[in-house]
Parts: structure tokens; sequence; C-alpha cells
């Protein structure tokens, strides 16, 4: 009788041993299950808070309906967005030796020759303002100079001297205007002269001389009207971008700087599209050597590849130079981009 109930004890207490193990394994799983959902649900915060904080900066949907101020796509909207912090752009002056001077070896030969051709005192007399010089490859040096008639003086002063070396101006491209909101039925080809008709101010720049308004293209957006992009000169991008509007037809459209940053979706670099990559592809989901539309991983994003990259090759043995790496490749706060950013309005003549 006693030997029974104690067989009953012992099955009833490994059943419950087993249970308990069921138990734990159930547990540890639920606790990764929900270990991931409170991941994936941190990423979702993040990309809504930056999100929101895009949203601040443009006018709500009924703002856009009762202004008829329509917003584009919205890839535009991260290459378009309040850029009035950035830094001022620099003009480069670029001092290389001329083609039958073999006598300089290096970018430190340049600078002596340099200093040769134009001296300090020359410098203070003709109130020249240089912020830096920077030696680079091929015997060159970049003198970079705070305005465009800064740099003229440097190269005059230069190729005047039989020094050995020669200077010219790097040129920057004119800027953009992005236009939203104009009306369908209004061409193209229309679309300077009407702006000029019905804007006294353009039509008074560009009586000065090298003013220009070019028609750039235009594309449809997803509010049934469409967005213009202008080529400018400085002075007219000036006079359109202070109030930020110009009449077009029946309308007072937005006007906003357009800055053309490409990013490839092949190698996730700046500066140049797929269609034109020559670089191997690097996955925006796991970082793995392949395009992402065909990864099969389940992660969002992964660390960013370009800081990634910056930090295994420009910022080697040097910790305090590398960057965080915890965002997506497509974020606005990725340091990469912010770069990016800054060497393309480099590039941009505005006029100051």
């Amino acid at each position: 009788m006693h030997i029974g109930k104690v067989k009953i004890v012992v099955m009833t207490t490994t059943c419950f041993s087993r249970n308990a193990e069921y138990l734990k394994s159930d547990l540890a799983s639920c606790a990764v299950f929900i270990q991931s959902l409170v991941t994936s649900a941190t990423i979702e915060i993040e990309q809504l808070k930056r999100s929101v904080s895009e949203l601040k900066t443009k006018d709500s949907f009924a703002n856009v309906v009762s202004n008829n101020v329509q917003v584009a796509s919205s890839n535009i909207s991260r290459n378009n967005g309040n850029d009035s912090g950035r830094k001022k752009p620099e003009f480069v002056c670029i001092v290389e030796p001329k083609r039958n001077n073999n006598d300089i070896i290096d970018s430190n030969q340049t600078i002596s020759c340099l200093k040769g051709a134009i001296s300090s005192k020359r410098i203070s007399e003709c109130g020249l303002r240089i912020n830096k010089q920077i030696p680079t490859k091929n015997k060159k040096v970049l003198i970079k100079c705070a305005s465009k008639s800064d740099c003229r003086v440097i190269q005059e002063e230069i190729n005047k001297t039989n020094c050995g070396i020669k200077a010219t101006i790097q040129e920057k491209r004119n800027p953009q205007l992005l236009i939203l909101g104009v009306e369908k039925d209004i061409e193209d080809n229309n679309i300077v002269d009407i702006i000029i008709s019905q804007n006294e101010n353009v039509k008074n720049c560009l009586k000065q001389k090298e003013q220009s308004l070019k028609f750039a293209f235009s594309k449809d957006d997803r509010v049934g009207t469409k967005f213009v992009i202008l080529d400018v000169s400085p002075q007219v991008w000036q006079i359109c971008l202070n109030p930020g509007k110009l009449f077009i037809g029946y309308k007072c459209c937005t006007v906003k700087n357009n800055i053309s940053l490409g990013q490839c979706y092949k190698c996730l670099r700046f500066g140049h599209k797929s269609a034109k990559c020559k670089n191997a592809p690097v996955c925006s989901k796991c970082n793995g050597n392949h395009e992402s539309q065909t990864c099969n991983s389940s992660n969002l994003f992964a660390n960013c590849a370009n800081c990634l990259w910056w930090n295994q090759h420009r910022a080697k043995n040097r910790p305090a130079a590398e960057l965080n790496v915890n965002h997506s490749v497509f974020s606005e706060e990725c340091p990469q981009f912010k770069l990016a950013i800054e060497r393309y309005h480099s590039r941009i003549d505005y006029g100051y």
C-alpha cells in the first residue's frame, strides 16, 4: 500500500519536473520573442520621432489645402530641408606646377614656390583673406579663401610671376530652386516667362549682368500639381528665397533651395546613382555584400555602412575620430550624410 503511494508520488514528481522544464523552455522562447518585439518597437519609435520632427518643419495638410502649397515627393524632403545652419561656402584656388616643370617633386615644394610668387607682405597689401592652404596629391595645393574675388587676386598674382607654378580657380555650379505646387496646366516651356512677367523683383534682377533663370525639369507630385526645378544665378537665387514665394499663374507657390544630393541604393554611398555605380553592393539591412532588396533579413536596418567604412579606413588607430554607427544609413542624423551635404554646398556658388 505504501509502496503504491511512493510510486504515485515519484511519478507525479517526475511529471512535474518534466512540465517545469517545458515551462522554462517556453518562457525562454517567450522572453526572446518579447525582446524582439521591444527591439522592433524601439526602432519604429525612433522612425516615428524622425517623421514627427520632419513634419514640424512642414505645413500641415490643412494648411497645404488652404494655402495651395503642395508637397513634393518624400525623397525631396530629405535633401531640401531647412539648411539655414550650413557653413558658409569657401572658394578654392588650385596651385600646381606648370606642365614642363619637373623640378617640383611634391606639394611642399609647391608651397615654397607659392610663397616665392606671392609674399605675406603682398597678401597683406591686397587685403586677401586666406582661410587655409592644404597640400594634396599630384603636387597640388588648395588655397581656400573667403570670397571668389580673393581667389581671383591670388590667381592673377601667381600667374604673372615666373615661379614654375600656375593657379586656377575651382569653378562652382549655380544653385537650383525647387518650386512646389505649380499647376499642371502650365507648360514647362512657359514657366520662365510666367515667372518673369508676374514677379517684378525677378524681372529687375535679370536685367543685370550675368543673371540667369533656366528651366531644368518638372515632375508631378502626389497631390495633383507638380514641382519645378530651376537653374538660377546666385543673385536670382537669393531674391527668390528671401520671400520664399513666387507668383505663378493663379497661385503663389512656395520656393525652396534644391539640393540634388543622390544616394546610391547599391553601395549606399553619396554623390552618384545606382545605375552608374561601379562599387560592390552593400546591404542596408545586414551590411552583407548584396543589394538590400535581395536580403532575407527581418531587420529594418543594420548599423550605418558609411560610418562603419569611415571607422575602418579613415579613423583607424584614431579612436577620437570614430563615428557613432548605431543608426540607419538613410538617417538624416548620419555624420556621413551631414558631411556629404556640407561638401555639396561647398561646390555651389550662392553668391557670398
